[in-house]
C-alpha cells in the first residue's frame, strides 16, 4: 500500500489493518528541509492486527530509505476508546510514534531507524499507554520519551543503541517499567527530570553516562527502584540530584565507572539490601554513597567544596537519608544513617545547612 499524502482517521471512525500489510510512505518534502512530511494521524480508533509470521510494516517507499523519509504515526484520540497495535514494525520516520491521546496498547512492536524519538508520549489527556514486548533501537534521540500527564506502563521493553537516553521521563508521575532492558548509546539509560516512577526487575547497563539519572528542581519526585541490575555504566550507577525521596531496594549496582550510588542536593532516598561493589576506575570494596555539593554550612559559615563519605559495603545492608530539624528558621539539620545486617546503625552523619 503506497501512501502519497497525509492519512487522517476522524473521530468515531475505526480503521483496521490486517496481518501482512506493508504501508509505504512516499517522501514528500513540502518544507524543503530534507524531511518527509507525510503523516499518519489517528483521531479515531486504529486497530493493527499483525502476527509474528506476518507483521504490519510502516516504512519508507524510497529505494534507499533513510531516517526522516516520512513523519510518523500520531495517535491523538481524545475519546474513551482503545487503539491497539499488535506485531507492528515502524521504520524510517522522523518520530516513530507520537502519543497525545487517550488509551493505546502496543504489543510486539518494533520502532527503529527513526530520526528522533522511537516513541514520544506527550499525553495531555491523562490517558494510558501500555507497552508490552516493545523494541526501540537505532533511533536518533531517545528510545522512549515520556512527558506530561499520561499513564505509561511498560513490560519487557528493550531500548538499545538510541543516540540519546534509553528512556527519558520529564514532569511525569505515572510511569512504571518492569522486566525491561535499557542501553543508551550516548547518554543515560533512564534520565528523569521532576518525575516520579517505578522500576522493577530492570537491567540498566552499558550506558555511556549514568545508569539511572534523576534530577529535581522542586519537591515531589519519588522513585521506587526494585530488584534492578545497574551495571557497567560509564559514570554513575544511580545519580540523584535534588529533593528526591523514595527507595532503591534489592539492586545489583556494580562495575560502574565512578560511584555506584551518589546523592546530591538534598536527595533523601533509602538504599536497602543492595550489592554495591566494584565501582570506580580503581574498584575497591567501597563506593561513594553520599556526597554533599557546594553549599553554606551553618557551623563553619561559607564553605566551598563537597563532603564525601566512603563506607565498606560488606558491612552495609541499608543506607537511609531522612528528616531535618529546624533551628529557629536560620538553618536545617539533615540526617544520614547506614545499618549493618543486624539492623544496627554503624554510621551516621548530620549536615547543617543555613537558609
Amino acid at each position: 500500500m503506497l501512501i502519497t499524502g497525509d492519512v487522517y482517521i476522524d473521530i468515531d471512525i475505526t480503521l483496521t489493518i490486517n496481518a501482512g500489510v506493508t504501508v509505504s510512505f512516499l517522501k514528500i518534502d513540502v518544507a524543503n528541509d530534507g524531511f518527509g512530511d507525510v503523516d499518519f494521524f489517528n483521531n479515531g480508533q486504529l486497530l493493527i492486527s499483525g502476527t509474528e509470521a506476518d507483521p504490519v510494516i510502516f516504512t519508507s517507499w524510497e529505494e534507499n530509505p533513510q531516517a526522516g523519509d516520512w513523519y510518523g504515526v500520531t495517535h491523538s484520540n481524545t475519546a474513551s476508546v482503545y487503539s491497539s497495535a499488535d506485531h507492528l514494525i515502524v521504520r524510517y520516520a522522523t518520530k516513530g510514534l507520537t502519543v497525545d491521546g487517550k488509551y493505546i496498547t502496543l504489543e510486539d512492536v518494533i520502532v527503529e531507524e527513526c530520526y528522533s524519538e522511537g516513541i514520544f508520549v506527550d499525553d495531555s489527556w491523562s490517558g494510558q499507554t501500555s507497552l508490552t514486548n516493545v523494541v526501540l533501537q537505532n533511533n536518533g534521540t531517545d528510545g522512549l520519551s515520556i512527558a506530561a500527564n499520561g499513564i505509561v506502563q511498560a513490560n519487557n521493553l528493550f531500548s538499545a543503541n538510541n543516540d540519546e537516553s534509553g528512556v527519558k521521563i520529564v514532569s511525569n508521575s505515572n510511569t512504571t517499567l518492569q522486566n525491561s532492558r535499557i542501553i543508551s548509546k550516548l547518554e543515560s539509560g533512564v534520565d528523569a527530570l521532576n518525575s516520579s516512577f517505578t522500576l522493577t526487575n530492570c537491567s540498566i547497563s552499558f550506558n555511556d553516562v549514568d545508569g539511572l539519572l534523576v534530577e529535581a528542581s522542586s519537591t515531589g519526585s519519588v522513585i521506587t527502584v526494585l530488584d534492578c541490575s545497574i551495571n557497567d555504566n560509564g559514570i554513575f550507577g544511580v545519580h540523584l540530584n535534588g529533593p528526591i525521596d523514595g527507595i532503591v531496594d534489592g539492586c545489583d549496582i556494580t562495575g560502574n565507572g565512578n560511584a555506584g550510588v551518589i546523592m546530591l542536593g538534598e536527595a533523601f532516598v533509602t538504599v536497602n539490601i543492595c550489592n554495591i561493589m566494584g565501582n570506580g576506575v580503581n574498584p575497591q570494596s567501597y563506593t561513594v554513597i553520599e556526597q554533599v555539593p557546594t553549599n553554606q554550612l551553618y557551623s563553619t559559615g561559607s564553605y566551598s567544596g563537597f563532603y564525601t563519605t566512603m563506607l565498606p559495603l560488606n558491612l552495609i545492608t541499608r543506607l537511609h537519608a531522612s528528616g531535618y530539624a529546624d533551628h529557629d528558621g536560620s538553618s536545617d539539620d539533615y540526617y544520614f544513617y547506614a545499618y549493618d545486617t543486624s539492623g544496627t546503625s554503624i554510621w551516621s552523619y548530620t549536615r547543617t545547612k543555613s537558609k
